[in-house]
């Protein structure tokens, strides 16, 4: 049987929207944010999004994770100390993934690509238009949080055909499938992560993907090649460890790299460091997360 795990969290409302954004980008399945102290919320003004003073989050999380790990990561890149109260609660099964899949639609970047949610509808598609199917019940991705959103933007506004990607952390391999769709000549999707290489592997599957452009990888340094494009949407320590590794993996002088997973307050503090590889060219941003754009030096 099948069970899952519920981290409740009490908190303000000025961190409703950065801590459910961090545990979602961190695995959770779903939040959801309810009222702790039993005050209504009249009308709002217009372009206004009403919260209650003191609020309960809710996390969701596969039975296998940790959320009091996923907590403590996300307080130390929020600052929070102490931490809020909150509990674990393991959940009997029930039809979770039936629930959220609902929430999930179609959603088309750039006017080139349709990122679907298995389940939904497919659209009707133009003629320069690409559709990648995403598995939802296998999560890690698909497209919904702002962090995946701005690189698929990004891919589906730059990417040229026959160009050669790295997709680092690639959870779901929404990235990599993308990039192929968009017409990449050798995508190389890694993760550390077991389960997300099964989901990318399925993923692939799904969308029929060609396994001689496709390299599933554990590691980097099976890759003996410099590529066009490294996209890595993870959070910002990892990002700067491996800053010497992407180094190495970029083409010189022409290769770019995209960087997400990152709040915006982390910008400048990941720009100084990339700068010892990478030239600064542009950067983006959705809700409280940021993409930024580097060409190597």
């Amino acid at each position: 049987m099948l069970h899952w795990k519920q981290l409740e969290i009490h908190i303000d409302k000025n961190l409703a929207e950065p801590l459910g954004d961090l545990l979602t980008g961190l695995g959770a399945l779903a939040i959801t944010l309810v009222d702790a102290e039993d005050h209504p919320i009249f009308e709002p003004d217009l372009g206004e999004t009403p919260y209650w003073e003191k609020m309960i989050l809710l996390a969701l999380f596969a039975e296998e994770d940790n959320p009091s790990l996923q907590l403590n990561t996300a307080a130390k890149i929020l600052n929070l100390n102490p931490l809020p109260t909150y509990q674990v609660k393991l959940l009997k099964e029930k039809d979770w993934q039936n629930q959220w899949k609902k929430f999930l639609k179609p959603r088309c970047y750039a006017n080139k690509l349709w990122v679907v949610p298995t389940g939904c509808q497919p659209p009707v598609l133009e003629a320069q238009q690409k559709m990648i199917q995403i598995n939802p019940g296998l999560a890690f991705g698909t497209g919904s949080h702002p962090t995946t959103s701005l690189c698929l933007q990004w891919l589906a506004e730059h990417l040229k055909p026959q160009q050669t990607v790295i997709d680092y952390g690639c959870g779901s391999g929404i990235l990599a499938i993308a990039a192929l769709a968009l017409g990449a000549e050798q995508v190389y999707a890694i993760d550390h992560d077991d389960q997300a290489l099964a989901a990318t592997l399925e993923n692939a599957k799904l969308n029929h993907v060609d396994k001689k452009k496709l390299a599933i990888l554990k590691h980097a340094n099976s890759i003996n090649t410099r590529v066009d494009i490294i996209v890595a949407n993870i959070l910002l320590q990892p990002l700067i460890e491996l800053l010497p590794v992407f180094d190495k993996l970029s083409q010189k002088n022409t290769g770019k790299v995209i960087f997400s997973g990152v709040l915006s307050a982390q910008e400048q503090q990941l720009k100084d460091k990339m700068l010892a590889f990478f030239q600064y060219v542009n950067s983006q941003t959705e809700k409280n997360w940021i993409l930024l754009e580097g060409m190597h030096v």
